[in-house]
């Protein structure tokens, strides 16, 4: 009869034998039993536990439950005594069911088998040759679990093979589920091509299109030997569940997807997420509950030019739910370390090291955000230390040719450190170099609190003019938002090269129309060689702006070595409109040595500015209007504060504090005097 029996069928065929015929069937039913029994008991060695496994990967330990063995286990391994054939035995029946030389196509087999009930498919350590790509099933009732048992289980991949696992994707809008890969080593054997490397949906360079893909977990999985190709010529991702969609097309989803402690090495992106299709324009598919927890993924060298490349990019052109990114690890991305796009998202304790476009990078392509979208950014930090890395810290922006709102932006407890020096042909210096917020169509509301921009070594040798400006802030359009900035340090350190050309250094730019509330920010700048008027810590309005607020606790410890710098300058109303009151208080400009702690560029907005109790040293308290051509001259005094009663600008003295002390009665500070005011919320 075909098939294996169980051990109860061969019992009962002793009932009705004679003596010796049952004496001789029981010997061989003990042997067969034993057999079994050994067989069960040596694959149980290695089925995967219900409790917890610690695993180090990345920068933290985390602890993880390991699959289950489902409903039908298979055991795949490498019969080193059968020429090295890979073979499938199922543990059910202790019976070889699927045995060849490409152990692909053996794993293919027993996922096929699972393909309605699911199951565990258990890989024995050894070196599994792919000849080809196990293609992974439709709508699984239950998990299918392909884990590797122990820590030696490598999947070799091969011109033949060039992908670990595929959906087996045969019409539009099926939906794939239930799917869970572990503990594997996959060796990318330095193949080339377009496509994924793990798991994904990118082949010979095309998304697959119109699917559903919910409910999968990749986990513990180390990647070595894939190749990167700033030509894009080879462009491997190592996990890539992006589905191409037209718009118009029927909505499809991204749902309850967890990447946790997996290590990729190498590939153009370490893990991509999200929506594609024609154009940068937004397409019908939907992403939630994303987590990618404890990885890591490196570009192999640092990059020295763009190319398409992402540690992480979750969203592209879908939209979105949440996304949880944690404790990650990105390095030489040649493009963005970690890409979030028209979702709710959390990144908390990663860090990014030398991407060659920015650390952290957010906009939406999309039109459909989330509704009060907020982008989070927590204990995270962007290094930048090769020489021919131009890399920003954050830009967070709307994009000129597509632009959508940016929602709620927080950066909290974060860092950015620079020390590349410039080459002269490359300065990498920009107009928000440690955190940009640009949007020409609106923003929430944008907080940055105990924040540190430190750039170091900074080599100034270009012919040209340029500028660094650690922290840029502009919105126009759409929503206006409250900006605040609480305990954020700012340090430049450096020189300019006597022969080069201008180099402007301002801390914190404000453009757009916005409310700014700015608490504690300090300023320490201290490049030498510095063309006069060439830094400033703070600059409103120097390009178009509309905005109202507070500026409290402002230090200043150097402003050096420009003679002429100013610690905070005030366009006048050519580019400036100060639409209420804007208040600086409580401000320490004693550090400087020359210059002017606060600066009209322009007229008319004197009568706007209300300045108390601040600190001055040797610069210039206030200077009304500046002449380029001929330089201020300044005023040593010993630093002093001034008073409410003994404001600054004598002229604007009884207006202002007329009007400000009137509203204080009511008030406990000036912030609650703008609320009432000017009507704006923080």
């Amino acid at each position: 009869m075909g098939g294996a029996l169980s051990p109860y069928s061969r019992l009962g065929r002793v009932r009705g034998m004679g003596e010796g015929d049952k004496k001789r069937a029981l010997l061989g039913f003990v042997v067969v039993a034993i057999m079994l029994a050994l067989l069960l008991g040596a694959a149980s060695l290695h089925t995967t536990s219900i409790g917890p496994a610690t695993t180090q990967v990345g920068p933290t330990t985390i602890t993880t439950a390991t699959a289950s063995t489902g409903n039908a286990v298979y055991v795949v391994f490498i019969d080193s005594t059968d020429a090295y054939k890979t073979k499938a035995r199922n543990n059910l029946t202790g019976r070889i069911e699927f045995t060849g030389t490409d152990p692909a196509a053996v794993v293919q087999s027993a996922v096929d088998s699972l393909a309605t009930s699911g199951g565990t498919i258990s890989l024995l350590p050894g070196t599994y040759v792919w000849g080809s790509v196990p293609a992974l099933p439709k709508d699984l009732r239950d998990w299918l679990h392909i884990v590797g048992l122990g820590s030696n289980v490598t999947i070799q991949l091969t011109s033949e093979g060039p992908r670990a696992f595929d959906f087996h994707r045969t019409a539009d809008y099926q939906t794939f589920r239930k799917i869970d890969i572990e503990n594997l080593n996959i060796d990318g054997n330095n193949v080339g091509g377009r496509s994924h490397v793990v798991l994904g949906t990118n082949i010979d360079g095309n998304d697959q299109s119109r699917m559903n893909i919910e409910d999968i977990t990749i986990r513990n999985i180390t990647t070595r030997n894939v190749p990167v190709d700033p030509t894009t010529t080879n462009h491997r991702l190592n996990v890539h569940i992006d589905v191409w969609s037209r718009p118009g097309d029927q909505e499809t989803h991204l749902t309850n997807i967890l990447i946790e402690n997996c290590d990729f090495n190498g590939g153009n992106a370490g893990i991509d997420i999200g929506g594609n299709g024609p154009g940068l324009i937004g397409v019908n598919v939907f992403m939630d509950n994303i987590s990618i927890i404890n990885c890591r993924h490196s570009g192999l060298v640092a990059p020295s030019q763009f190319f398409p490349s992402a540690n992480i990019q979750v969203g592209g052109l879908g939209f979105g739910g949440d996304v949880h990114i944690a404790n990650f690890y990105g390095e030489y991305s040649g493009d963005v370390g970690i890409e979030l796009n028209a979702v709710n998202a959390l990144v908390e304790n990663s860090t990014i090291l030398d991407p060659f476009g920015t650390g952290f990078y957010h906009t939406n392509y999309n039109g459909n955000p989330p509704k009060d979208q907020q982008i989070v950014y927590r204990n995270c930090t962007t290094t930048i230390v090769a020489s021919n890395s131009p890399g920003m810290g954050w830009d967070m922006m709307s994009r000129d040719s597509n632009p959508v709102p940016l929602g709620t932006l927080v950066i909290s407890n974060c860092r950015f450190y620079s020390s590349s020096a410039d080459s002269g042909t490359n300065p990498g210096y920009y107009e928000g170099y440690a955190a940009r917020v640009y949007s020409g169509k609106g923003t929430n509301e944008v907080t940055i609190s105990n924040f540190t921009a430190t750039i170091e070594r900074t080599d100034y040798s270009s012919a040209d003019e340029h500028w660094l400006n650690p922290i840029w802030l502009e919105s126009t359009g759409g929503e206006r938002p409250d900006i605040h900035l609480s305990n954020v340090e700012i340090i430049v350190k450096g020189s300019r090269r006597s022969n080069a050309g201008t180099l402007h250094v301002t801390g914190i730019d404000v453009e757009g129309n916005v409310a700014i509330d700015f608490q504690n920010v300090t300023a320490d700048v201290r490049v030498s060689n510095m063309s006069a008027y060439s830094i400033t810590g703070i600059s409103l309005g120097g390009v178009s702006a509309t905005l109202h607020g507070i500026i409290s606790g402002f230090v200043v410890h150097h402003l050096a070595d420009d003679p002429y710098a100013a610690g905070i300058v005030i366009h006048g109303t050519g580019t400036l409109t100060i639409d209420g009151q804007l208040f600086i208080e409580n401000c320490d400009f004693s550090g400087m040595t020359g210059g002017d702690a606060v600066r009209f560029e322009g007229n008319g907005n004197e009568n706007r500015v209300t300045l108390s109790n601040n600190k001055y040293g040797t610069s210039t308290a206030v200077n009304v209007a500046r002449t380029f051509a001929v330089p201020v001259t300044t005023t040593a005094t010993s630093p002093t504060t001034s008073t409410s009663a003994s404001l600054d600008l004598c002229h604007t003295r009884e207006v202002v504090a007329h009007s400000f002390l009137a509203a204080k009665k009511s008030c406990t500070s000036h912030l609650e005097c703008l609320k009432s005011s000017h009507k704006w919320t923080i």
